[in-house]
């Protein structure tokens, strides 16, 4: 986010004063199991990296099932 070690001409650069040193991650998942189906749901939280940026939050179903 601050550039590369030897290139500092980068357009993807952010300003140090604009990040965020600490930042939190909290992913979550429940399963369920109904004879040999399994539900599973999972959650990912992410705070923002650098302000005006936003919080990121992505999750995801999966079905699965025992032979």
């Amino acid at each position: 986010m601050q550039g590369g070690m030897f290139n500092d001409s980068s357009p993807y650069i952010v300003d140090r004063d604009k990040l965020n040193r600490v930042n939190l991650q909290n992913s979550f998942g429940v399963t369920i199991r109904i004879k040999k189906v399994y539900l599973e749901y999972s959650h990912v939280f992410l705070s923002e990296e650098f302000n005006g940026q936003g919080n990121h939050s992505w999750g995801g179903i999966r079905i699965r099932t025992a032979f």
